[in-house]
């Protein structure tokens, strides 16, 4: 957390790489000052509030090697409040970033009032490979964030992604 030097190498939470079954449920996940949550191979992450994170959770990882599991699960009914940078040098204000998403629901979230507008970028969804995001983005309210949903630079409408 913030009683750690702000860089973006402190996080609350690393789930590394080839777990599987990761459940984080009704907690709170508070002012670390990189990540809350780095959830390399996904998981169910639901009912839990985020405050003051500078990005508050990455769910996945840059790229899936083969000899891992795919990166599944269901993010839903999670509040991300006040996403703050984590050094004036690195602004951040992320919500939630999915990366190499194979099958997840994002539903029924509430992204609101980072500490700042510009930049600020409530769901991000990216990775070295666009064809491999398969999931559903649905329900979710954002207010006060500069960009509400970013997907990749990549063309996005073949790859099985539901946007409602």
């Amino acid at each position: 957390g913030r009683d750690q030097p702000a860089g973006p190498e402190n996080h609350n939470i690393y789930i590394q790489r080839g777990v599987t079954g990761l459940v984080i449920r009704d907690s709170l996940i508070a002012r670390g000052s990189s990540h809350g949550v780095q959830a390399r191979n996904g998981g169910d992450i639901i009912g839990n509030v985020f405050w003051r994170n500078a990005i508050d959770m990455v769910w996945g990882n840059e790229g899936k090697r083969s000899s891992e599991p795919p990166v599944i699960g269901g993010i839903s009914g999670n509040v991300v409040l006040e996403s703050t940078d984590i050094a004036s040098s690195a602004v951040r204000r992320w919500g939630f970033q999915l990366m190499n998403g194979l099958d997840f629901d994002l539903v029924g979230n509430v992204f609101a009032s980072p500490t700042g507008y510009s930049d600020s970028r409530a769901i991000l969804m990216s990775d070295n490979n666009p064809s491999t995001n398969a999931g559903v983005v649905k329900g979710n309210a954002v207010d006060g964030y500069e960009t509400a949903l970013r997907i990749g630079a990549d063309d996005v409408r073949d790859t099985g992604l539901l946007v409602e």
